[in-house]
């Protein structure tokens, strides 16, 4: 979204029930709120019960952070701003409409501002290249994609540009371990001691 990569978990709803299968997906869920960095507590504006409210204590002693999401403000437009979580409990409100998308560019530029807050500054001096493999793998990717954006600019041919993407590509993949050579292999076996 927005250039960053998020993973969402849809999962059951949190209540009570008799069903195994249900309860088996209902157990899950309340595993994936313990290693979820947010939860987006989805709520229906119509539903006058606010069975929402019954889910908060759970999510209270399990989740890191809490954003209560009211759908179907189409439905009940009179929701927005009446049906809120106590900020003591939910970091955020949010007021949309599955239907008629409205609501969603806010929630989306939450999102993206809540995970840029976790990223650390590019002169932020935590940030730090662990060895000189790694600062290699990087130099070369970022050598790389100069040329690849100095060629189109220069309306090199594309194949000559779509060369030096793969280059950075197979360079990161470097770095992370997606891929290795034999050189890779060589300084890692003459830095460690690996027995049989």
């Amino acid at each position: 979204m927005r250039g960053y990569r998020f993973v969402f978990c849809d999962s059951a709803g949190l209540r009570e029930s008799d069903d195994k299968v249900e309860q088996m997906g209902i157990e899950l869920a309340k595993e994936r709120v313990g290693w979820a960095d947010l939860v987006l507590l989805v709520a229906d504006a119509t539903d006058e019960n606010r069975p929402w409210e019954k889910v908060l204590p759970l999510l209270q002693r399990q989740a890191r952070r809490i954003w209560l999401v009211i759908n179907k403000i189409d439905l009940n437009p009179n929701s927005i701003g009446n049906i809120v979580c106590d900020s003591r409990i939910c970091a955020q409100n949010f007021y949309l409409s599955a239907k008629t998308k409205d609501g969603f560019a806010a929630l989306q530029d939450a999102l993206v501002e809540e995970l840029k807050g976790r990223i650390p500054e590019s002169n932020d001096e935590s940030t730090i290249v662990v060895n000189e493999r790694h600062r290699d793998c990087l130099a070369k990717a970022e050598g790389a994609l100069e040329r690849a954006v100095s060629g189109l600019k220069n309306s090199t041919p594309l194949e000559v540009v779509a060369e030096d993407i793969r280059s950075a590509l197979r360079s990161l993949e470097e770095l992370v371990g997606k891929t290795y050579t034999e050189d890779i292999l060589g300084r890692i076996f003459s830095r460690f001691c690996i027995g049989k």
